[in-house]
């Protein structure tokens, strides 16, 4: 144990002075701005009502926005294998542990980079937003229209940051496990490019099955992240239910991933 919280200590020490990880920060802003921006600017010049909670209801989606966020939740710590290759790294410390320590230790830093990429990213994009806009909506009716697209709007009015620490935290964790997604593929190759793209052909590839098949709601991932899915449609279900479901939801994901990442890597030893 005490060797695999040192090898854990070693990863995240890596991401944080990495340039990686700010880099994918200042992504994550740029990324919300071009997607926001035509509208913010309209707002703007034009002297429209508008507010926070409705820039972050409208950054919702799974267009080009989701597909270029999956890449950058990769960048901080997700190519951690390929960087290990690249640097003889990983003989080092398989020298000094086993693969099982490594692997999840990997899977671990990924999702953390992933995650602070993007709940970083969300929270200085909008904290700076706040700036220009109100935070809530000041109409009562269109406030409770809100409420129907997330648990957690009902919080807002309790605290706005405490609403955006549910809010996007719950979305962070699902970009985390893409980055998780993304480090065990890149047990099949080193190429940097097809390791960043994987999280978006596991997208379609997932959402092909789940159209096609007709597989139960619970399996669509990306919904989950993106409003709490069918997590969110149980009825009777609070903001705090939804939460508590959402964080359980993608650690049992992450620890399946990393389980099969440890499989593979195991087997990828025998084969060397």
């Amino acid at each position: 144990m005490k060797k695999f919280i040192r090898i854990l200590k070693s990863d995240i020490k890596r991401l944080i002075v990495s340039k990686s990880l700010y880099f994918s920060i200042f992504g994550v802003v740029f990324l919300c701005f071009l997607n926001l921006w035509n509208d913010i600017y309209m707002r703007l010049s034009n002297h429209y009502e508008g507010n926070v909670l409705y820039y972050i209801i409208l950054k919702r989606g799974l267009g080009a926005f989701f597909m270029a966020m999956t890449v950058i939740c990769v960048i901080p710590s997700g190519l951690g294998h390929c960087a290990d290759i690249k640097n003889n790294y990983k003989g080092y410390i398989l020298s000094k542990t086993n693969i099982t320590k490594y692997c999840w230790s990997k899977i671990i830093a990924s999702v953390l980079g992933g995650f602070l990429c993007v709940f970083l990213g969300y929270m200085i994009f909008f904290g700076g937003l706040s700036l220009f806009f109100p935070i809530a909506e000041s109409d009562p009716e269109i406030l409770n229209q809100y409420m129907e697209t997330s648990r957690y709007v009902v919080m807002i009015e309790k605290s706005p940051v405490i609403y955006w620490i549910l809010e996007f935290s719950s979305e962070a964790l699902g970009y985390g496990f893409l980055a998780s997604v993304a480090m065990t593929f890149s047990v099949l190759t080193d190429n940097v490019f097809v390791v960043l793209s994987m999280p978006i052909i596991f997208y379609y590839f997932t959402d092909f099955l789940n159209s096609v098949l007709g597989l139960p709601l619970i399996l669509r991932w990306y919904q989950v992240m993106e409003n709490g899915g069918v997590l969110f449609t149980v009825q009777d279900s609070n903001w705090a239910d939804t939460y508590l479901k959402t964080i359980f939801y993608f650690a049992v994901l992450i620890g399946i991933t990393g389980m099969v990442f440890v499989k593979m890597m195991k087997i990828g030893a025998r084969d060397e």
